[in-house]
């Protein structure tokens, strides 16, 4: 993992990779700071035919650290189709 996150946002960013590969195991991620400030994105590449449901895991977590803390951080579902 990139040294651009600092320690809470490679905790998040770990959580959410291990929820998501509970589910998913063959899962792989991209992950990468945004231009603004507290925003981070991981596309998670999966096989699901619904990429929701890779949202529907996380979503709640989502929210809960942008009320708290004030960081973004985007999962963006990809099938392993868009490698």
């Amino acid at each position: 993992m990139s040294e651009q996150f600092d320690e809470r946002v490679r905790e998040h960013i770990q959580e959410f990779q291990q929820i998501i590969k509970e589910h998913f195991p063959e899962a792989t991620f991209k992950t990468y700071a945004g231009w603004e400030p507290n925003h981070y994105f991981i596309e998670a590449y999966t096989d699901v035919d619904d990429e929701f449901e890779v949202l529907d895991l996380v979503g709640d977590r989502i929210v809960d650290i942008l009320v708290e803390e004030g960081t973004r951080i985007h999962v963006i579902p990809m099938g392993n189709n868009h490698r």
